[in-house]
């Protein structure tokens, strides 16, 4: 059996260099289009964020498929939170809405990048 070494987990300062570089490929990168040439400018953008990402200082070097993996994994969770939240709204029953979290600064960034 072959041991795999884990690399370790994404830091604050690496997710914020992550979404930066989203963040100036978003057009792409959020195009919901699945033809071919799509998908080989998107597979073509990750590899350019993966030498971006790795020739900053700082940062552990990571494989494309793992930066989108990344975000995939950031844009499901900010789903899931925005979920409850709206979940929290509606589930006061005409009683006192309970206050709606603050956003952390990755949310608020990724809100800006996907969209609502």
């Amino acid at each position: 059996m072959e041991n795999k070494k884990r690399t370790p987990n994404f830091s604050k300062f690496e997710v914020d260099i992550l979404l930066e570089l989203v963040a100036s490929n978003s057009s792409i990168l959020e195009c919901k289009t699945t033809d071919g040439c799509t998908v080989r400018e998107k597979l073509g953008v990750w590899e350019n964020i993966a030498t971006q990402f790795n020739s900053t200082p700082g940062v552990t070097k990571k494989r494309p498929e793992w930066l989108k993996t990344c975000y995939e994994n950031l844009k499901r969770r900010l789903r899931k939170d925005m979920a409850e939240e709206k979940v929290q709204v509606y589930k006061t029953g005409g009683g006192k809405a309970v206050p709606v979290s603050k956003k952390s600064p990755h949310e608020a960034k990724l809100l800006e990048i996907v969209g609502s």
